[in-house]
């Protein structure tokens, strides 16, 4: 793994131009001309990022994980993931780029958004790779929305944007449902306990650990929990709470200054020696070890 040892860049959406709506396009030269400097460093978005190559070599880091670049790759990238663009060779395509406020027109928007596998990164992957014919698809698409972008705006502008973005959308969660051999159908009543369960940890594993807590909170047994883990992510809820925990001390890790102290502080151990036990126990490596091998 290559030296990313530096502190997390925090990007808002405003960052891409103040004269810009809560949704747009970027071809990547405009990007590079605005934000090269950024995307080199580990960032991580207030905000949720479609990253659509059309040509190009390289490598995208999200989370530590690698995935090439090539023509037709898709990258969904959630709000808060941590990314790093490694472009080798002409890297060219398209950002779209939009907040959640922007969908938020009614509570069912906030919903649907929560819903989708897509922006998901519990469920893996992280980027798809579309047939050519997908490719021109997904393309048409791409450029219906920015010449609607750059017409003049009316009563059904919005509206026409938002459409077109949501079935942008739609047709990607197709492709990841089908190619992490989920079902197309809803999920029903699991995969609801699923992601309110996700929600609650995002917001609380710093703080409790402890799968009965989450259970509590959704009002199920904890074997029901651990039946739903199972179901969506082929983990136990215990692994896929401490593995959310590991997550994070890597990132502080790897992508900020704080000591293993303060990180432990941070991820609430009462110890730090707590701490080191505990990521050792899930890497096998103690965190200065981690963090001398990863660069």
């Amino acid at each position: 793994m290559r030296d990313i040892a530096r502190e997390i860049v925090e990007v808002p959406f405003k960052q891409y131009g103040d004269d810009i709506p809560e949704m747009t396009i970027l071809d990547l030269t405009t990007f590079w001309a605005k934000a090269g400097h950024i995307a080199r460093l580990p960032h991580r978005l207030k905000f949720y990022q479609i990253l659509f190559v059309s040509q190009g070599e390289g490598t995208h880091w999200i989370d530590f994980n690698p995935f090439p670049y090539r023509s037709g790759a898709l990258f969904p990238i959630e709000k808060g993931q941590v990314q790093i663009y490694e472009p080798s060779l002409g890297l060219e395509g398209y950002l779209i780029l939009f907040t959640e406020q922007y969908l938020y027109r009614f509570s069912t928007d906030l919903e649907w958004l929560f819903n989708l596998t897509l922006f998901n990164s519990y469920l893996a992957p992280s980027a798809l790779y579309l047939s050519p014919a997908d490719w021109e698809e997904y393309l048409a698409l791409i450029n219906t929305m920015r010449a609607e972008l750059t017409a003049k705006p009316d009563f059904v502008h919005d509206d026409i944007l938002r459409n077109l973005l949501r079935v942008f959308v739609l047709k990607a969660e197709r492709v990841k449902r089908t190619h992490s051999n989920v079902m197309l159908q809803d999920f029903g009543e699991e995969y609801d306990l699923f992601i309110r369960f996700r929600a609650n940890l995002e917001n609380s594993y710093t703080s409790s650990r402890s799968v009965e807590n989450y259970a509590s909170a959704l009002a199920i047994t904890p074997k029901k929990l651990n039946k739903i883990t199972q179901m969506y992510l082929g983990k136990t809820t215990k692994q896929t709470i401490d593995e959310r925990i590991v997550l994070e001390i890597k990132r502080l890790l790897l992508h900020s200054h704080l000591t293993i102290q303060e990180i432990a502080q941070e991820m609430g151990f009462s110890d730090p020696t707590n701490m080191i036990k505990f990521f050792k126990r899930y890497t096998q490596f103690t965190p200065v070890q981690f963090k001398s091998s990863s660069k």
